[in-house]
């Protein structure tokens, strides 16, 4: 994909002469509004609506396969903990949407684990990573060469990692008390624990993004680790203040289940999705555009 502004000759020998006058251009912009500029050419913007909705069929096969994986941790205990973390995350109204499905579909059709619905939660899950893929692909101006199965097992891959750091760092901030306790942690210990139990899942949530930022590109990223780090950072700082604010809004503004009964939580969970999608593709063309002005 070529474009017509700066970030078409990013790559471009530093010899050519139009492609130092583009170098100058990019050094002179603020870095905000070409930000924002290669948001709008790289249409991120539709692409995190894409995200949303691969997300959103995702999690029907997701939730059946994780609770039916619950039967060998657990049991009831287990899925119980599981659905208060779930809910614990998520705006009221997307909040009673989930618990719904978990009690009305999970507990009463839960698939065995290794049935035809874990492939197919599989399956679904990656397509949200392969759409990141083929959005980081486009932010850093590549074709991907890779075969189609490489291309679906590195996705399946990043998401099993994605999911285990992303929801160990949610439930260590919403249970840090609870952990606590049950880990006997009092004294100097236990005021080492509240420190860390707001530093270690940022950092989960951090390392699962910078993970999704290094593996899913068609390109070598070891040259990229600092811009990758630090895209991965403010996309984590971002959503979490986009995720409390989106809460803020629903609880005392936003009165979906009035206006549209129902079908209101699905709306939620779907301007939700959608956020989340946003924040983690402009986490990604920030990090492309430090990587082109570093290198210009």
């Amino acid at each position: 994909m070529q474009r017509t502004s700066s970030r078409t000759t990013r790559h471009d020998a530093p010899g050519s002469g139009s492609g130092e006058e583009l170098q100058r251009s990019r050094r002179e912009e603020s870095l905000p509004k070409q930000l924002w500029r290669n948001v709008r050419e790289d249409d991120v913007l539709n692409q995190a609506a894409g995200l949303a909705y691969f997300a959103f069929l995702s999690l029907p096969p997701a939730f059946l396969v994780l609770f039916a994986l619950t039967g060998f941790f657990g049991g009831a205990e287990t899925a119980e903990w599981i659905t208060l973390q779930l809910t614990a995350l998520l705006p009221d109204e997307t909040a009673t949407l989930v618990d719904g499905f978990v009690q009305n579909v999970v507990y009463e059709q839960a698939p065995g684990p290794f049935s035809i619905g874990l492939l197919l939660a599989i399956w679904a899950a990656s397509n949200v990573f392969m759409a990141i893929s083929r959005a980081l692909n486009t932010a850093y101006q590549i074709e991907d060469p890779r075969p189609w199965v490489k291309q679906r097992a590195i996705a399946a891959g990043v998401m099993f990692l994605f999911i285990v750091l992303f929801l160990s760092g949610s439930a260590v901030l919403i249970a840090g008390p609870q952990i606590a306790d049950a880990l006997d942690l009092y004294g100097v210990a236990g005021a080492a624990w509240t420190v860390a139990q707001w530093i270690l899942p940022v950092a989960l949530i951090v390392a699962a993004i910078w993970m999704a930022y290094y593996f899913l590109p068609a390109r070598d990223q070891k040259r990229s680790n600092r811009e990758i780090l630090i895209g991965a950072a403010a996309a984590a700082a971002v959503w979490l203040a986009a995720s409390i604010a989106f809460r803020f809004y629903i609880a005392n503004f936003g009165n979906y289940n009035e206006t549209y009964g129902f079908v209101g939580a699905v709306i939620v969970l779907l301007l939700w999705l959608y956020i989340t999608g946003f924040v983690i593709l402009m986490g990604g063309e920030l990090a492309a555009e430090l990587e082109a002005r570093a290198r210009n």
